[in-house]
């Protein structure tokens, strides 16, 4: 039945579909449209989709269109069928008016969208071509399109390189110059002596380059470690040493990162006196906490994940139920507050700052009272790294 709902639609029609079915995802018309290497302008696109939705081919949820399941299915597994025969054929059309991978895309996404699609499909062309042949192919295949140095607008030499990666081949010396190289994802790759020359980069990925960090923290289950430093916080896989997500919204700088108790959420604050809590899988914005006044320097996760404590520069020790994003103010010093740590239970809150006092709070107690306080402390050399005998690096003092 789908083999003839197939046939029975329009060029345009099936681009879409396509473009829906690779996406993985609800997708906007304007989207659609971007998608469509310049096809479905004016109302073309808008009527193609009144036509899928009539076929019942199509779904819209507000703004958005998306596939109900067993089609994304159907059409999954005749994109790789049709993709596998233009690349044994040496004649390029999907391969070159879709992008297998998105590579800008929600790191989840990206990995589907390897998993249903570029994985199945190396396979299919490992099967029958083996590695020198597929290699062959697919070299010959971006000479083609080199042809009269003209940059082709398409899909193809980007799902080419994002083929080659997933395969593990060696890029060294690889020629894309003069090449609309639309959609690869390079953040991982080696690519010593690729040439780029005169390529059209549209939403390709390389690796990021970003500022030095002030802050890590290590996931307690181990395996993520997330670096925070000027405006983005990033995550990364300890198994495979890969970025697993990119959490952005702060601004300034970031002295104080932790992870949730379940390492399911991150929290990070700075000189933007705001406590910025996601969702580490999606970097989804859970929470954005507000009270300070000044630059955050620590925070502390409790262990029921319902709470954080932070402090800051303007001298206050503070909870925040994250269930409510309400606040309340534990104790204060007499000057800026720059560390914090809880005890493994969650019951006490240690807290040291600018004042030379280290303060210990029930939490569960008055608000304010703090039990112990150990005063008198006196950093080596006043506290400056002007040490009078030259001996502040390993001092003892």
């Amino acid at each position: 039945m789908l083999d003839q709902q197939w046939a029975r639609l329009t060029p345009l029609e099936q681009d879409v579909l396509l473009w829906l079915a690779i996406e993985r995802e609800p997708l906007r018309a304007e989207t659609l449209r971007a998608n469509l290497l310049g096809h479905g302008g004016g109302m073309a696109l808008i009527e193609v989709l009144r036509s899928l939705r009539r076929r019942s081919l199509i779904e819209q949820c507000d703004d958005s269109f998306t596939l109900q399941s067993v089609v994304a299915e159907y059409l999954t597994q005749h994109l790789i069928e049709v993709v596998s025969g233009e690349i044994e054929g040496g004649v390029w059309q999907r391969f070159q008016s879709h992008a297998l991978v998105k590579a800008p895309a929600r790191a989840y996404v990206r990995a589907n969208q390897v998993r249903l699609l570029v994985a199945p499909l190396a396979e299919r062309l490992l099967a029958r071509l083996g590695r020198e042949g597929l290699s062959s192919r697919l070299r010959a295949g971006l000479a083609a399109l080199q042809v009269g140095g003209l940059r082709i607008p398409g899909y193809a030499a980007g799902n080419v390189l994002n083929l080659l990666i997933h395969l593990g081949y060696d890029l060294k010396g690889f020629d894309c110059s003069h090449l609309s190289v639309w959609q690869a994802h390079l953040a991982h790759a080696r690519l010593p002596h690729t040439n780029f020359a005169h390529a059209d980069l549209t939403g390709s990925v390389f690796k990021e380059a970003f500022r030095p960090q002030n802050t890590l923290a290590w996931s307690p289950d181990g395996l993520l470690l997330a670096a925070a430093g000027d405006g983005a916080v990033y995550v990364w896989r300890l198994a495979d040493h890969q970025l697993a997500a990119i959490c952005r919204g702060s601004t300034g700088y970031a002295y104080a990162l932790v992870f949730s108790p379940d390492s399911t959420r991150l929290a990070c604050a700075g000189t933007d006196p705001t406590i910025r809590v996601w969702e580490v899988g999606t970097c989804q914005p859970l929470a954005a906490l507000r009270g300070h006044t000044g630059t955050i320097y620590s925070l502390a996760w409790a262990p029921d994940g319902a709470t954080i404590y932070s402090a800051g520069a303007d001298h206050t020790i503070c909870a925040w139920q994250l269930a409510g994003e309400s606040r309340t103010i534990v104790g204060r010093h007499s000057d800026e507050v720059h560390a914090l740590a809880l005890s493994v239970d969650g019951a006490y809150l240690v807290s040291g700052g600018l004042d030379r006092q280290v303060w210990l709070w029930d939490v569960h107690g008055p608000a304010g009272k703090a039990l112990q306080a150990a005063t008198g402390l006196q950093p080596c050399c006043g506290g400056t790294r002007s040490c009078p005998e030259q001996r502040w690096a390993g001092c003892r003092r």
